[in-house]
């Protein structure tokens, strides 16, 4: 059985107060993470970024984790998501938005991988890799682009096919560290034609293998401490039952996110994705 966080950061920032008078506000899609997880596709692949010294959202030197540029935006009315959306795939409009862009395609990766390294003035790419069901299951939404961008009426300044939309997933707010599979050099990866194959699938593997047996102890300790709850263990009183360490359901995901989110120092937008 899976269990999934509840965040009171993540709802706060998409649910719809219930006396609202915005009918487009009510018909807002349901991003929160557990529909994302249940009827999402993809979920179940690892989703890959391509990035270098002049993107906007790259891993933090001290936390490790990754930051939209607008880390609090609230995204709980159908305006916010359709105007967010929307100067999201513009490459032109460098005004920050809440997502951090990532692909399900190893060949839409490879592309623009390429494409960017051979820009003036432009670095070495980096290629990270996260594990959405990883992300999913922490509370944190992932969402598609090609889907979400028909349901808000969001244009698409470049024609892209359809299967280019529907690869394209957008992480809301932040990546952790504790998400990501790994970070490898393009060119050292991209020398063996069959990266995707030999490197990036064997390593997600063993992540989520890492994952499902810390996920595992972690539902071990929160039986225990329903039994000791209920009084059912003789050797602790109910009154001395220690607390779960799983953290699901609890605050310490949001104490953690806090202090995540109050080491971001703001920096210079330099590039949109």
């Amino acid at each position: 059985m899976t269990f999934y966080r509840t965040s009171s950061t993540v709802s706060a920032r998409l649910n719809t107060s219930p006396d609202t008078d915005d009918i487009f506000a009510k018909s807002n899609r349901d991003w929160s993470p557990l529909i994302q997880a249940l009827c999402g596709e993809n979920v179940d692949v690892p989703l890959l970024r391509t990035w270098d010294d002049y993107s906007g959202s790259q891993p933090d030197e001290i936390s490790g984790a990754m930051y939209a540029r607008a880390l609090k935006l609230p995204l709980n009315t159908f305006e916010a998501r359709k105007s967010s959306l929307q100067i999201h795939i513009d490459h032109k409009n460098w005004k920050p938005t809440p997502y951090i862009s990532f692909t399900s395609s190893p060949a839409a990766l490879r592309d623009l991988a390429n494409y960017r390294k051979h820009r003036p003035y432009r670095d070495s790419q980096t290629i990270t890799v996260i594990d959405p069901a990883v992300r999913l299951q922490a509370g944190w939404p992932i969402i598609c682009f090609g889907d979400e961008m028909r349901h808000y009426g969001t244009e698409d300044p470049y024609g892209m096919a359809d299967e280019e939309l529907r690869s394209h997933y957008l992480c809301l707010w932040r990546v952790l560290e504790s998400e990501i599979v790994g970070h490898w050099n393009w060119d050292d990866l991209s020398s063996n034609p069959n990266w995707y194959r030999d490197t990036i699938l064997p390593a997600f593997r063993e992540f989520r293998e890492q994952k499902l047996v810390i996920a595992d102890d972690d539902q071990v300790d929160v039986l225990s401490s329903a039994i000791n709850s209920l009084g059912l263990d003789d050797d602790t009183p109910s009154s001395e039952s220690p607390s779960s360490s799983s953290g699901y359901g609890s605050s310490d995901e949001e104490k953690s996110g806090v202090l995540e989110e109050r080491e971001l120092i703001e920096r210079t937008s330099r590039e949109k994705l």
